[in-house]
């Protein structure tokens, strides 16, 4: 009996040693594999720059800098990163029923993110609004129209916070001077990709009516052609860390958008160069949106001499006007384009002209408006 036990103790002390050995070999293959693998520059799931390997001094040492910075740095350089993160969601919303992760939430396969409203903030963006007018549009037909959120269709009714839309659109409406144009009648939750928050070219013929019935302008529908880049994995695509069915991405053609002069102010140069209109390509890159005008572009003109009117629109907007521009080719012998988070008011008089002729539209969304200190208005 007693050699019985012996012989068990052992057996249960020979399965520590292999289970602790085959720990130590995991954990030391891991730190090899960090120390062997290049860090990289960007993730292109989450679109956004990773912690590189910090400068090491004595004064970061001191202060705790460099540890702060080293473990944003492991963690964002870790082996496995995209993988250990996709087996997370995957844990947290399907096997514990978890609501959301990090804001990210899931509707019958749209993806959308809510965040905290800051009331202050857009009262904020009012006033630089109102500024800008002030200053700049004295004699042009000032327009604003606020670009709805998947949230709007989305978050309350499915338990998720929201923002007081009420609020919001009360709050732009009452811009002095300035005549408001709802979009959200226009728009439905269909109108949006489902991997990413931004809305479907293809499908603006009703905001595109509900604009040009308060500027004066029309668009034959029929005229434009529809195009789609296939796969399109959107920006929540990768927040959500899921294996998610990807969109297509359509873009629209006409002769007015084909023959269409483009071009874009050099952030380096401050001059302007040629630039696309649609650029193919971006469907192989880390933001396919930036099919559109090329991205997150500071200044950017379209001309069309043959266009129906030899009148000129200036557009202060956000990344959701770089799809909506190109449908207004044929209404407008001149659009220009201007995000006020990578160009600041004061060099409006160097690059811009408002005439009496012109007509002013702010184009922006809810998420924009709640971080208006990104709006560089002085």
């Amino acid at each position: 009996m007693e050699k019985s036990q012996n012989g068990s103790k052992r057996r249960f002390k020979a399965l520590d040693v292999i289970i602790a050995v085959v720990f130590l070999g995991i954990l030391f293959a891991f730190m090899f594999l960090n120390i062997i693998t290049p860090p990289n520059d960007i993730s292109s799931s989450e679109r956004r720059k990773l912690a590189q390997f910090p400068n090491l001094t004595m004064d970061s040492l001191l202060n705790t800098e460099f540890m702060d910075e080293f473990e944003d740095y492991v963690l964002d350089q870790f082996v496995a990163r995209d993988e250990l993160r996709s087996l997370k969601s995957f844990v947290l919303f399907n096997l514990f029923n978890q609501k959301d992760n990090h804001n990210i939430y899931i509707v019958d396969g749209v993806v959308s993110r809510f965040e905290t409203m800051r009331e202050e903030s857009f009262l904020s963006a009012v006033r630089k609004f109102e500024k800008l007018k002030d200053d700049y549009l004295s004699g042009t037909n000032v327009y604003f129209s606020l670009v709805p959120d998947k949230n709007y269709y989305l978050a309350e009714q499915n338990g998720y916070p929201a923002f007081d839309y009420e609020f919001i659109r009360d709050t732009v409406a009452g811009l002095d001077g300035i005549t408001h144009i709802d979009l959200f009648d226009s728009l439905s939750i269909e109108d949006y990709y489902r991997t990413d928050l931004h809305w479907d070219q293809s499908r603006l013929e009703p905001v595109v009516k509900a604009l040009g019935s308060e500027m004066g302008f029309s668009v034959d529908w029929s005229q434009l052609t529809a195009n789609s880049l296939s796969p399109f994995y959107g920006a929540f695509y990768g927040q959500s860390a899921l294996n998610l069915r990807p969109d297509s991405i359509t873009y629209m053609t006409s002769a007015a958008i084909d023959s269409a002069q483009v071009l874009r102010l050099d952030e380096k140069t401050l001059e302007f160069v040629s630039a696309n209109m649609y650029n193919t390509n971006a469907i192989n890159g880390i933001d396919a949106y930036d099919l559109f005008l090329e991205g997150a572009v500071p200044l950017i003109t379209i001309s069309n001499p043959d266009a129906a009117r030899n009148r000129e629109l200036i557009v202060f907007r956000d990344s959701f006007g770089s799809s909506l521009a190109p449908l207004l080719t044929s209404a407008y012998s001149k659009i220009t384009l201007i995000d006020l988070r990578y160009f600041a008011s004061p060099l409006l008089d160097e690059y811009v002209d408002f005439t009496p002729d012109s007509d002013v539209l702010f184009l922006y969304s809810p998420q924009i408006l709640n971080k208006s200190d990104t709006l560089l208005v002085v």
